[in-house]
């Protein structure tokens, strides 16, 4: 509001006093935009807040404003109260008729409707500040997801969203828990002749030798906690580093986060094109990459085959080299070294069987019913469970410093720069815009071995 000229405050106070809701309305223009868009009351009140806020923009911008899908939905109920809207709202609040202009469609279309929105977002971040994510979301969800959902008959909601959801096993996280339970279930099958062997000792001996096997493994778990927040040091600096993408992708998820952001850069500036037709990568000569290593890599890579890769053939077949990427996360003191990280993702599975080795020797006066006590509770499922966590005992090879930043980055980092987001979330944050194609190639590819998996 502080950058708002007083012609301008004086527009905006006419449209915020402006009353949507007819005095003769039965129903209400809140209530019918509820019950079309099967919205929530608060959620409606917000959207017709940020419409306001869109038709001061359409109309002190300088440039074509271009409203988010939730604010057109709000535009289009409004355009239907054609008497309110043309005759008093144009007129008399904005003092000027605002026609509402769809896409024709095609690249260049989408291509300038792009810029459009992002012009429009800049003029909101310095009229209002920061936009709501969640009513103005970046410009590739704006015109990729966003373009791609129907409006459904609101007894109709609950079935189709099940109807057209993804299928059970592929919901987020259950493949996950599945494998994790049939390992669980394994191991406890492969327990139970251990179990059925140390039956004829007594109770007390029993207890005791599982005891004792308890102890020493939450033994070893304190030990490996001590060495772990040593050599996760340090523990904070001054300020918060600036990253690019392919480091902050580094950071959230290794090196295959660094090499799916260098290939969205090579598209995105148009050094690839992907064919959609022979789902192969395409490199052209329009533009040439960035002084970044990965990305020279990956175009060396590409001019040395003699045909089109496939996505995953590009990724698989290449050797990349990640020197320089880790050598300048670790002068920001992010990552650990190669040294630091062997030894803390080594630790327990030296250390077990180390224990296991030392208490089956058969020159430790030890008795054979302790060992087969001991040898039980090693494959009980708790310790499974210990050792599937030693590769997740330091994530990614960060510091402490490492995840503060990585942290900040995922609350307060720029959501509506795309290679930001698939910096932190990967290639599932591609939406739309000139990344569609690499999008739906990627998608395209999954399908296909899918089905090839499902037909072998």
């Amino acid at each position: 509001m502080a950058a708002m000229l007083d012609s301008q405050r004086d527009i905006y106070r006419r449209i915020q006093a402006y009353e949507l809701d007819g005095p003769s309305h039965q129903i209400g223009f809140v209530r019918h935009l509820m019950r079309q868009q099967g919205w929530s009351r608060e959620h409606c009140l917000r959207a017709i807040e940020e419409y306001k806020k869109f038709v001061f923009l359409a109309s002190v911008a300088g440039h074509q404003a271009v409203p988010s899908d939730a604010v057109d939905q709000v535009w289009h109920l409004h355009l239907l109260y054609s008497e309110s809207y043309w005759e008093d709202f144009c007129p008399n609040v904005l003092g000027r008729r605002l026609q509402h202009c769809p896409a024709q469609g095609g690249w260049q279309e989408r291509e300038r409707f792009h810029h459009l929105y992002r012009a429009t977002i800049d003029s909101y971040r310095q009229s209002f500040g920061e936009p709501p994510l969640d009513l103005w979301p970046p410009a590739d969800i704006r015109f990729g997801r966003d373009v791609q959902m129907q409006r459904l008959h609101i007894g109709r909601r609950l079935s189709a969203r099940i109807r057209l959801g993804s299928p059970l096993w592929r919901r987020p996280g259950l493949r996950q828990l599945l494998t994790l339970l049939s390992l669980l279930l394994g191991c406890a099958i492969a327990s139970t002749p251990l179990a059925r062997a140390t039956s004829s000792t007594s109770s007390a001996t029993s207890a005791t030798a599982d005891l004792q096997a308890m102890l020493l493994l939450l033994l070893a778990m304190a030990v490996g906690l001590v060495i772990r927040r040593l050599i996760r040091r340090p523990d904070a600096q001054a300020t918060i580093p600036l990253l690019s993408a392919e480091q902050l992708a580094y950071l959230a998820r290794g090196a295959t986060g660094a090499l799916d952001v260098a290939l969205v850069q090579l598209v995105d500036r148009g050094v690839l094109r992907p064919d959609q037709h022979s789902t192969k990568l395409v490199l052209t000569s329009s533009a040439s990459p960035s002084s970044s290593p990965l990305e020279q890599q990956l175009v060396h890579r590409l001019t040395q085959l003699a045909h089109m890769p496939t996505y995953e053939n590009l990724i698989a077949l290449s050797a990349y080299n990640y020197s320089t990427l880790k050598n300048s996360l670790r002068e920001k003191r992010l990552i650990i070294g190669p040294l630091s990280l062997a030894l803390s993702r080594s630790f327990y599975l030296l250390l077990i069987p180390l224990i296991m080795c030392y208490m089956t020797s058969a020159s430790h006066p030890v008795s054979h019913e302790f060992r087969h006590a001991f040898a039980s509770v090693l494959l009980g499922p708790w310790t499974l469970a210990l050792v599937g966590s030693v590769f997740l005992i330091i994530p990614g090879g960060r510091t402490r410093w490492g995840s503060s930043v990585l942290l900040h980055h995922q609350e307060h980092g720029d959501a509506h720069d795309p290679m930001m987001r698939v910096a932190l979330r990967g290639l599932t944050a591609l939406s739309g815009g000139r990344l569609d194609d690499l999008r739906l190639l990627i998608q395209r590819r999954k399908r296909e071995l899918e089905q090839s998996c499902c037909g072998c």
